[in-house]
């Protein structure tokens, strides 16, 4: 193996770990903005609010798994 791919292949674990907490913190607002949205726009109903809860709760759901991880 190249010292090159040595190296590129040595980097790849540290690049995913610090893409977690930024995949983290994204999943997290798109959750508090959800929530938000939820709790101060009246008269939503139907499809798109239900849709609104469903990618609330995915997100605070992968941003424990991260977490924990």
């Amino acid at each position: 193996m190249r010292t090159r791919d040595l190296l590129g292949w040595g980097a790849l674990p540290l690049g995913m770990s610090a893409l977690y907490p930024v995949l983290a913190i994204g999943f997290l607002l798109i959750a508090s903005f959800g929530m938000w949205a939820r709790q101060h726009v009246d008269g939503v109903g139907g499809d798109m609010h239900e849709a609104g809860i469903a990618l609330t709760e995915t997100c605070r759901l992968l941003f424990a798994a991260i977490a924990i991880d």
